[in-house]
């Protein structure tokens, strides 16, 4: 018998992938149910065409540890969104988190959302206990600023990371959330900067919660410890739209989720990773069935070369450029106006 915080309690937690990434769910799920021994978990997972060897071994991590899962074969969701939904950066399995409201049994009024590309080296029950009653959901800020320039956004805004979210479903169905996130989707005509992230923080802003670094702790955030006027720089934040130096100290004391959110050298499965974690990784990889998998050699191809200097564009010249250009380049490039997101999205039937 598990000495459980309490016998009733239970904390459910939903993960999206395809086969690609079936791997880093299994080490995720693995480390979660490692971490999280104190509570009783039920794992949603939405499977874009995971193969079914790779269901029976996430399966087979759920039952080592008395854990439930729940596989669903992911919908199509384009015909959730009734658009086509536009491809950047991720696969679209990303776009779930938009849509549990329809997904989920109505009972569910909260669920902690988890990338793939994460490990939980605490137990997750510190996130699911925090209160967001009068919130959409709760999240860390981003890592860096650029998105949150591309989007236009003020400096008084805050522009959140969508990799780790504790999600309010009752207030998304007592806020029409839904219907909200299918406005804006008739309006870009399913385009976005970044996915997911992009719908979240423009739908939702100011029904956002901020909470630590901790539950999210990305790989820029070891430079915000060591030298934060360093990171500062890098990031493209003033000291007003981010966390304090001290709260990063704090919070790196006490980290529960590691989210290995970046280019391939935060990426514990590339070989040309630096992340301080990935031995980590490595060890939790190594209790799974996914143990002899071998790490590709990154191949520093033209492509690769190419997609650096757009991301060093990016960052450090749209980052700083006049609103105007920002708002042309969004239009050029995912072909649709960013526009003001200090009001709640009309609902248009």
């Amino acid at each position: 018998m598990k000495n459980k915080i309490s016998q009733t309690q239970t904390c459910i937690v939903a993960y999206a992938a395809d086969n690609n990434y079936a791997i880093q769910l299994g080490v995720s799920l693995y480390s979660l149910f490692y971490s999280s021994k104190d509570i009783d978990i039920i794992a949603y997972v939405f499977s874009d065409n995971i193969s079914l060897e790779n269901k029976q071994r996430l399966t087979e991590i759920a039952e080592e540890f008395n854990q439930r899962i729940k596989i669903i074969e992911m919908p199509d969701l384009n015909d959730l969104a009734e658009q086509n939904l536009a491809i950047n950066y991720r696969s679209k399995s990303a776009y779930c988190r938009l849509f549990f409201t329809q997904l989920l049994p109505s009972d569910i009024d909260k669920i902690i959302w988890l990338d793939c590309d994460t490990l939980i080296i605490n137990s997750i029950y510190e996130l699911y206990k925090i209160n967001i009653d009068n919130y959409a959901i709760a999240a860390v800020i981003d890592a860096t600023a650029s998105f949150k320039r591309l989007h236009i956004f003020r400096c008084s805004d805050t522009y959140y990371n969508s990799g780790i979210l504790s999600i309010n479903l009752k207030y998304w169905r007592d806020n029409s959330v839904y219907e909200r996130m299918l406005a804006e989707m008739r309006y870009r005509k399913g385009n976005s900067i970044d996915e997911d992230q992009s719908y979240l923080n423009c739908v939702l802003k100011g029904e956002i919660k901020t909470i630590s670094p901790r539950f999210n702790w990305m790989h820029q955030f070891y430079k915000a410890v060591d030298d934060y006027l360093g990171y500062l720089k890098i990031s493209g934040y003033k000291k007003c739209e981010t966390y304090s130096s001290e709260e990063f100290a704090n919070a790196f004391s006490k980290i529960i989720v590691i989210h290995f959110a970046g280019d391939t050298t935060s990426r514990p499965w590339t070989s040309n990773c630096t992340h301080p974690a990935m031995q980590l990784w490595m060890k939790y990889l190594s209790h799974t069935e996914w143990k002899h998998f071998q790490v590709p050699v990154s191949q520093n191809t033209c492509a690769e070369k190419y997609r650096r200097i757009q991301n060093l564009y990016n960052y450090y010249v749209l980052s700083h450029s006049l609103p105007i250009i920002r708002k042309i380049h969004v239009y050029r490039k995912h072909k649709f106006w960013i526009r003001n997101y200090n009001k709640k999205v009309n609902i248009v039937p």
